[in-house]
């Protein structure tokens, strides 16, 4: 990761981080605490590298705990912000997907799905999708929208009306910038 790589990482990362803020309600955020959580991610990047194309597997918890030791180790990080960062230390040490495993649209027995409620939606960085769905790199912005509009269920909630929280754009950003870094 070059410096200017590092410095672009950290503008998409910290957005995502920020939109993850608002759309959970979280008052008063200063973009300045994230700075410990995305040096630690650059440093993790730098120190481990990120899966090469092609790689198979899952992102083992030991790798992911190295990971995440690497975040701590940058500066203290508000307990607030584990999760969304955790979420994206998954999106970049989890290999590129092939295939999509269609969690966006599994149904329950009731028929509905539980990625596509809002509060469902809200505690997720990548929305209704997975971190790693090939959909983010593989589909435009409008092709993936179609996807999910038509997976939609009846329910309290339509698609359009919260489209920035199940596809957010910012992560589409960062996902492809990491998929980019990847292959060099």
């Amino acid at each position: 990761m070059t410096d200017s790589d590092a410095v672009r990482f950290g503008e998409l990362a910290t957005a995502v981080l920020l939109r993850y803020a608002r759309q959970n309600d979280w008052s008063e955020i200063d973009p300045a605490t994230l700075r410990p959580a995305i040096v630690g991610l650059q440093n993790a990047i730098r120190g481990m590298g990120l899966p090469p194309p092609g790689a198979s597997g899952e992102l083992d918890d030991f790798v992911l705990d190295a990971i995440l030791r690497e975040v701590t180790a940058a500066g203290p990080l508000d307990e607030r912000w584990e999760h969304p960062v955790r979420q994206i230390a998954k999106a970049c040490f989890y290999s590129d997907r092939d295939d999509c495993c269609e969690s966006y649209c599994e149904t329950d027995k009731r028929g509905r799905c539980k990625r596509q409620t809002l509060e469902k939606g809200r505690e997720r960085i990548s929305g209704a999708h997975c971190v790693d769905c090939p959909h983010w790199t593989d589909s435009s912005p409008e092709e993936h929208a179609a996807l999910l509009e038509q997976a939609w269920q009846p329910g309290p909630i339509a698609f359009a009306d919260a489209r920035d929280i199940f596809l957010p754009e910012d992560y589409r950003a960062l996902r492809g910038f990491i998929r980019d870094l990847a292959r060099r």
